[in-house]
Formats: C-alpha cells, structure tokens, sequence
C-alpha cells in the first residue's frame, strides 16, 4: 500500500453486529433493511469457496512460491497465472452452461488437467472436427463433479511435514561459505592434534 492510499483510509470504520442461529456476525453494510441477517449469513457461508479458489491458484496452478525476482517480473508472473486461472474458469462456466451443471460443482483439477491433455489436438483442429473436439471436451470438464461443501469446516493447519533436513539459509551465501571453510580447517586442525597424539 502507498502512503498515499494509506493517508486515504478513514480513521475509524463504523460496523453492525448481529446474531442469527447461535453465531455473531460482523459486516460493514450497516442498512439492515437492505442487507437483511439471513442474506448475509448465506454469503458469509460461501466465504469456504473463496478459501478453495485462493488454494488452487496457489497450489494447482503452482504459483507459491512467485519464481520472479525483481517485483515487475512477479507482477507479470503473477498476471499471468491468474490469466490461466480464468481462462479455466471459463471452460468450466461453458461446459457447465451446455451441459446444464452448475460451474461451481466442477473439479478444477479436472478441468485444468482436461485442457492440458487435449489443448494441442484442439489447436490443430480446423472446422466440424474443431467443432467435435469441443463438444467432447466441454462433455469431460462437465462430467467431472465434486460433492457438496456447504458450510465446511477445516482447521487452519498444515497436516504434511515438511521433508528438506536442511535449514534456512538466513545470512549471505557468502558468509556461510567461509563459516563452512573455517569449520573445516578447524576439524582438520584437530584432527591432525589427536593423530600426532597417538
């Protein structure tokens, strides 16, 4: 955030609180008759979706870490992905309008690992055999359906150990070279003591 938009931001923001089936609420929209209790409480129950799509962007599309550098170098890589990330989306919103499903009880795995198998077949199509190749692979994406995840509940905790022995490198590369070289030297030193010794 610049310090500009920071300088922009008001000093307090006014919220509306309210309990509905044993849970309290926190919203900024504070017109109660507009936004009405149970309207909120459906959205706030679809927030486990947002969670899924921020996961596959992270995880599926394999962006975390960013491999870029320099900042505008991870914007691009960043746009990118994300441009991928729709155009995903998008095939899956076709197939689940032809084939009457809904898009969001389409696997996204799915229909991210159909394009990939079938993308360089549909590239080289031309006409009725284009139109065929479609057809089909909007009928793969559509067929391929998780179950319900109304109001899901996960712990926020990673469960897979991590595998690397090694620990972070935290100080220059350069540093730890020498502080390697200068242990080494020192076991030789010692060594070279306790042979004498015998």
């Amino acid at each position: 955030m610049t310090p500009e938009a920071h300088a922009a931001l008001p000093k307090r923001i006014t919220v509306r609180f309210f309990r509905l089936y044993g849970r309290t609420y926190m919203t900024t929209l504070l017109d109660a008759r507009r936004y009405r209790k149970n309207a909120l409480r459906k959205f706030y129950r679809h927030r486990w979706q947002i969670e899924i799509d921020l996961l596959f962007i992270k995880k599926v599309m394999q962006m975390e870490p960013l491999h870029c550098k320099t900042p505008a170098m991870a914007r691009k890589e960043l746009t990118v992905c994300l441009l991928a990330y729709n155009l995903i989306r998008l095939l899956m919103l076709q197939a689940g309008i032809r084939h009457h499903v809904w898009p969001c009880r389409i696997s996204f795995t799915e229909a991210l690992g159909s394009h990939k198998e079938f993308a360089s077949r549909l590239a080289q199509a031309t006409g009725e055999a284009l139109l065929n190749w479609t057809n089909n692979v909007l009928g793969i994406v559509a067929s391929k359906t998780i179950g319900e995840r109304e109001a899901r509940i996960e712990p926020r905790a990673v469960k897979r150990r991590p595998t690397n022995p090694f620990p972070y490198l935290s100080a220059p590369r350069a540093q730890n070279k020498e502080q390697l070289l200068a242990k080494r030297k020192a076991d030789q030193i010692k060594g070279d003591l306790m042979l004498k010794q015998f």
